[in-house]
Formats: C-alpha cells, structure tokens, sequence
C-alpha cells in the first residue's frame, strides 16, 4: 500500500514540475516571439509579422493585441463590421483633424 501512495505522490510531484517548466518555457517563448514580431513590424514585413502574430495567440495573446489582421491578413489598421465584414477605417482622433483657418 506504501509502494502505491509513493508512486502516486512521485507523478503528482512530476504533474506539477511539467506544469511549472510548461509555463515557464511559454512566458520566455512568448517574450522571444514579441520581440521577434517588434522587428518584423520595424522592417514592415507584413509575412512575417502575420506568422508570428499566429503562434504569440496561440500562446495566448489576446486577438486585440495582434499586429496585423486575421480576417484580410494585412495590417491591424482598421476593424471589420461585425455584420457585414466590411472593412472600416479608423476616425483620425479630434486633435488629428485639420481645421481651417
């Protein structure tokens, strides 16, 4: 009975280790992909930016936090009509807006 309460406590104690270096090795794989994407988007290259927008939201990066767009795969410039699919451009904010003299 020892032998079995033993057993069980090594692969609960090896669950939580694989957890620990799981989580571990995600945090410094989503900071090396973050600053790989920083230097695509430094060198406008939309190809790249888009592959690694894809694996930093796999990774769990929140689709509001991407780059690019996923829906017409070009630059996160603008949203899309939730019913049409459109696409729409961003309104320059007040202090962007030319006012004549």
């Amino acid at each position: 009975m020892s032998a079995q309460v033993t057993s069980d406590h090594r692969r609960t104690k090896t669950a939580e280790s694989t957890q620990i270096v799981s989580a571990t090795t995600d945090a410094s794989m989503m900071q090396a992909l973050l600053a790989r994407r920083a230097a695509a988007k430094q060198d406008q290259g939309l190809a790249a930016t888009l592959q690694l927008d894809d694996q930093l939201e796999d990774l769990g990066l929140a689709a509001d936090d991407r780059l690019t767009c996923y829906s017409c795969q070009s630059w996160a410039d603008h949203a899309h009509d939730p019913f049409t699919g459109r696409r729409v451009s961003f309104a320059p904010a007040n202090d962007e807006i030319a006012v004549p003299a």
